[in-house]
């Protein structure tokens, strides 16, 4: 099969489903773009049906579908198993386990795969499912039956959404904990990659044999994360599941579900859990277990055989987890976010529209301040852009000279004079990096600005990419280049970078990232924890993109630094643009893509456009103390703004104490140098004491 239009097998495994398998095969055959035999299997694995299920495939779907009747129950997992791993053998591009109680949309496999064909880092992806009766029809109202699978610190999983009513929420693309097995589209290098075993009869063990049923989807989807997958939520995929297996009918259900149920829990622990991956859910997860074992000796006494199961099958599971470990390419810290007891998820882009939303007119804004001849390398780059732009996208270039020492503003407005298309504002006070934003984003009509440092050097080509990525991804309201020095060197820390954390800015505020670089909350702050963003870098570096990967696909990103970020302009003006609060300048960049996620707009990266940008410059222009005295007071302002009551008060006690600490350093080790007779102490001595000064009143001027 070609790479646009991949081969689909369906395998839908039927325990006694004569009532909903027609309504479900049939919306099969009804989905849009797809024919059976062509680009479409179906197939239909039978577990020992007493309801003539098979009979009914039989008789209705026989040219449509390829029926295996199974001589013995072999379970929910190993029916799976064999026939994916069947379907791997005749070249499939991928595959889609459905239960015979869903019946899904004309268009709902269709938006499935062009979203994960788009999603490289997706290895599997689910629908948005709606509660349906017998007859697989939606019940109304329409409550949600699953929006993905979300797990707690308990070590608890649940479907998202299950039971709520629809009110119009759950509908933006997300990246989620695992998949319901109940409609879950896989990639076929996703399950080569995952799968526990495979045998010389190349059967793969995607599901864990010994689960049979339940939990078998938690478990897979707990793996997948262990080695850096992600499932992906897809809302304009719909279907309707009729659901028989609920935790408020426990006491429904046959005894031996209840049993597997019972046994799947520990299983699962067994196969995945460590310790340190959810360290602050470890006694709430072993009361849990607890409470289950006392629940089945005092309550449920059927499922005491589920215990000595988990015995008899705890050597494998312990072998499972010994391959999971070793593989690995996921840290413990980095998977514990989705242990939470709120539905945990992560932003994901939509498949981009070609004209989705149009960016023909750009504003570039420089902030200029005491930038000397970086100012004028900057303007003449943004000059030649222009031109080659022409025909393409209008672009302006507006000057904030704030209030410059070094007359570099005036002397380069003197030479752009009468040049179409620049203009220069000359301000008598320092408005902040911030405040010079907001007044040329105020005069300016344009679909987007272009926020660039005066240390930067960006061509037409690099805006050009900008400008298209913007164009078909409507989310994104800031995006940003790859950064790299003026040697060619990639500038990690501008460009991946997360929101600040507790824990990342403790550990910078105290110098541990110093002593220990590699420290779980650095590693997190600077996205090192990502498997999926280190093969993107290591791309970039090498120049080399993967079969079949899009390599200009934008990577969603907490705060791309605003050296260069290109930002939608309806998007600036729904948050009101910069907060003008960091003043001068750090952090105003920080605050602004919080505030643009908290009104729906995604910051991102793409590695189609690159920019040379200098860094520091700022820093070398500031007085003795200065830098230091601006960054903290607007750390503080940051966690004021954005962090609790509890996270402001303890950063106002870590500011002066990590300052103490850093300053008492400075002035001892000014000293030993001085009895050592080595040159310089002075300076270190006078930091010490800037810094002790700072501690005292950090909110200083």
């Amino acid at each position: 099969m070609t790479a646009s239009s991949p081969l689909v097998v369906v395998n839908i495994v039927t325990y006694n489903h004569a009532r909903t398998i027609s309504p479900c095969i049939q919306s099969l055959l009804e989905q849009q773009g797809f024919t059976c035999w062509e680009n479409l299997y179906i197939f239909v694995i039978d577990n020992c049906s007493t309801d003539g299920t098979a009979d009914v495939v039989q008789k209705r779907f026989s040219s449509d579908v390829r029926l295996r009747k199974n001589e013995t129950n072999t379970g929910f997992t190993g029916a799976h198993n064999a026939a994916a791993s069947f379907a791997l053998t005749i070249g499939v591009d991928y595959v889609f386990i459905l239960n015979p109680d869903v019946r899904l949309e004309p268009d709902a496999l269709k938006h499935m795969l062009r979203e994960m064909q788009d999603d490289p880092r997706a290895g599997m992806s689910c629908p948005r499912l709606y509660r349906a009766d017998r007859k697989l029809i939606p019940v109304e109202p329409k409550r949600f039956d699953s929006t993905g699978m979300y797990i707690t610190p308990s070590i608890r999983h649940f479907d998202r959404g299950s039971e709520e009513l629809d009110s119009g929420q759950y509908r933006a693309p997300e990246y989620v904990f695992g998949a319901s097995g109940a409609a879950v589209l896989m990639r076929a290098a996703f399950i080569r990659d995952v799968a526990l075993s495979c045998s010389e009869d190349t059967q793969y063990e995607i599901f864990d044999d010994a689960f049979f049923a339940y939990r078998e989807d938690a478990d897979l989807s707990w793996r997948a994360q262990w080695l850096g997958w992600k499932c992906r939520y897809i809302p304009r995929a719909v279907g309707y599941h009729k659901r028989a297996v609920l935790p408020e009918r426990r006491a429904e259900l046959p005894k031996e579900l209840n049993a597997y149920s019972v046994r799947n829990r520990f299983l699962m622990q067994l196969n995945n859990y460590a310790f340190w991956n959810n360290s602050g859910g470890t006694l709430r997860a072993l009361y849990r277990n607890a409470l289950v074992v006392f629940g089945v000796l005092l309550k449920e006494r059927s499922s005491i055989s589920a215990l000595r199961s988990v015995v008899q099958l705890a050597p494998q599971a312990l072998r499972n987890r010994s391959w999971i470990m070793r593989k690995r390419r996921v840290d413990s810290y980095a998977l514990s976010k989705w242990f939470s007891a709120v539905p945990y998820t992560e932003p994901a882009l939509s498949s981009p529209e070609p004209e989705a939303d149009p960016i023909q007119t750009v504003c570039a804004i420089v902030v200029n301040y005491n930038s000397g001849r970086r100012l004028g390398s900057c303007l003449r780059n943004l000059s030649l852009a222009r031109v080659d732009l022409l025909d393409e996208i209008a672009l302006e270039v507006r000057v904030i000279d704030n209030a410059s020492a070094d007359e570099s503003g005036e002397q380069l407005a003197s030479m752009f004079t009468g040049v179409r298309g620049f203009s220069f504002s000359l301000e008598e006070r320092n408005l902040g990096f911030a405040g010079a934003i907001n007044k040329a984003a105020a005069e300016t009509a344009a679909d987007a600005l272009l926020i660039l440092n005066p240390d930067t050097l960006i061509h037409a080509d690099a805006i050009r990419a900008l400008a298209s990525e913007m164009k078909r991804q409507p989310e994104i309201g800031a995006l940003a280049p790859i950064l790299t020095s003026l040697d060619g060197e990639l500038q990690r820390s501008y460009t991946l970078r997360r929101f600040p954390t507790i824990g990342t800015t403790l550990i910078e505020l105290f110098g541990i990232h110093r002593i220990f670089p590699s420290n779980v909350w650095t590693r997190k702050l600077y996205m090192l924890d990502d498997p999926v963003i280190e093969n993107y870098l290591e791309r970039i570096e090498s120049n080399v993109n993967e079969p079949g990967e899009n390599s200009e696909k934008p990577l969603l990103v907490d705060q791309p630094a605003a050296a260069c970020l290109l930002v939608r302009k309806s998007a600036f003006d729904a948050v009101e643009g910069f907060s003008e609060q960091y003043w001068p300048a750090w952090f105003e960049d920080v605050d602004f893509c919080k505030r643009l996620r908290t009104k729906g707009f995604l910051s991102a990266i793409t590695n189609s456009a690159s920019v040379l940008h200098e860094g520091g410059y700022s820093t070398d222009t500031l007085k003795e103390g200065s830098f230091q005295r601006i960054w903290y007071r607007n750390l503080l302002c940051f966690w004021k703004l954005h962090g609790t009551a509890n996270e402001y008060l303890l950063m106002r006690g870590a500011v002066p104490a990590a300052l103490c600490l850093r300053a008492l350093f400075l002035i001892l080790r000014s000293l030993k140098d001085k009895l050592k007779r080595k040159s310089s102490p002075q300076t270190q001595r006078d930091q010490g004491i800037t810094l002790f000064k700072i501690a005292m009143n950090p909110w200083g001027k």
